[in-house]
């Protein structure tokens, strides 16, 4: 088992609130059967980084935060997951998202319901901004904002990541 993902067990079997995050989430079932080898890439281990910053933050997003920036969430949530997006880039790397896809694509598809929906959507944001904060800043503006706004202030996460 990679060294990481041995981290995530155990963060898992010792924090409830970590255990609760990623319960829910699709790629964290998925991620459990495959081997080795496919475990290593910067995406995945962020995707799982930002799990564990939502389970510390989430208590701070305000709802009028929230509302403000729901459709940037589904925005990113599609520009980075949709695979029929995805399968068009590789032949058009400027293509932009569901405008031009005509086809959105969000956690449901993943087999989330509830709350998974909105945890999904704010992890994967997370994990964009973490990965590349120009792309985050330049499509999602406002998230970009309150994710800044939540986790740079919050004392149990901002030690672990500063968001510039």
């Amino acid at each position: 088992m990679a060294d990481w993902l041995g981290d995530i067990w155990w963060a898992v079997e010792n924090d409830p609130l970590v255990a609760e995050s990623l319960g829910g989430c699709p790629i964290w079932h998925q991620v459990q059967k495959l081997p080795e080898d496919r475990l290593g890439g910067p995406s995945l281990m962020a995707h799982f980084a930002a799990h564990f910053l939502f389970a510390r933050g989430k208590h701070l997003i305000e709802p009028a935060d929230e509302a403000l920036v729901e459709g940037e969430l589904r925005y990113v949530y599609n520009d980075l997951n949709n695979p029929t997006v995805l399968a068009a880039r590789r032949n058009d790397p400027q293509m932009r998202t569901e405008m031009e896809s005509g086809v959105l694509f969000g956690p449901e598809d993943r087999g989330c319901t509830g709350g998974e929906i909105r945890e999904e959507l704010w992890v994967e944001s997370i994990r964009a901004y973490m990965l590349n904060p120009n792309y985050i800043k330049t499509v999602a503006n406002e998230l970009a904002r309150v994710i800044r706004k939540v986790w740079n202030r919050n004392p149990a996460t901002n030690r672990t990541v500063k968001f510039n």
